[in-house]
């Protein structure tokens, strides 16, 4: 693993302070440990790989302009530390591909996701800084078709933990934003408030609007018990939930 103090402290990628700032389209940061730092990605079609992150910054890597950022491969873990993190990955309009990269111990939320995929990943150990609103995927506007496929959550409250966990996957339109054409399929998720959350937030205006939300073949255990596993309230209007199961093969009721 390469050591982030090596990278140039001028450039087109450089370090300042305890911020890594990526301008030139197309850099592959790979196998760096980037434990102390954060990742602030201001170009197209970044990728970041085989590296290790953990708590630093609002967003340990924040796509703030630019599209196309990819981030594969990788470890995030808080290791509890208190901090002021309010996502691992934000990637604000620009499409975010997030694929085969583990998620521990958040603060707050793992990814938030405007545009993009997010497959093949694990999040477990939610850990929340007291106050905070803990969900592991959050899609609250689109700027483009998202798809959530094929991730396992264990997303259970953990003892002594300053701040519980609450979706596993919260798709929750908010703000007289617009939330529309998201896929979530064939994810294993355990635990949560609810694990998921399709539809308007109950709190937002008569404009914010959530449509074409497709929920299915997912297996799902392990919520709080005296809720449904699936919120109840302001869904989308056409939402479609088909498929969707315990572990022992019993179909879930939307």
């Amino acid at each position: 693993m390469k050591n982030a103090l090596d990278l140039p402290l001028k450039g087109l990628v450089r370090r300042a302070d305890n911020r890594i700032i990526i301008q030139q389209p197309g850099y592959v940061l790979d196998g760096y440990d980037l434990t102390d730092f954060y990742v602030s990605v201001v170009a197209d079609d970044v990728v970041i790989t085989r590296c290790l992150l953990g708590a630093a910054g609002n967003f340990t890597v924040d796509q703030q302009s630019g599209s196309g950022l990819t981030v594969i491969g990788c470890d995030f873990d808080t290791k509890h530390v208190a901090s002021k993190q309010m996502a691992f990955i934000s990637g604000r309009d620009g499409t975010l591909t997030v694929r085969k990269c583990k998620f521990k111990g958040a603060g707050s939320d793992c990814i938030l996701i405007s545009r993009g995929i997010i497959e093949d990943n694990e999040f477990s150990d939610p850990w929340g800084r007291p106050g905070s609103h803990s969900d592991a995927i959050t899609v609250s506007k689109t700027t483009g078709p998202v798809a959530i496929r094929n991730n396992r959550f264990d997303w259970r409250a953990l003892p002594g933990a300053p701040g519980g966990p609450n979706n596993c996957i919260r798709v929750s339109a908010t703000a007289s934003a617009v939330v529309r054409d998201v896929t979530i399929e064939r994810n294993t998720l355990v635990g949560g408030t609810f694990p998921i959350q399709a539809g308007v937030d109950p709190t937002s205006n008569k404009d914010t609007r959530c449509e074409r939300i497709a929920i299915r073949d997912n297996v799902v255990s392990g919520w709080g018990k005296s809720m449904g596993w699936l919120y109840p309230t302001k869904r989308a209007a056409d939402l479609v939930c088909v498929g969707n199961r315990t572990p022992d093969g019993e179909l879930l009721a939307a």
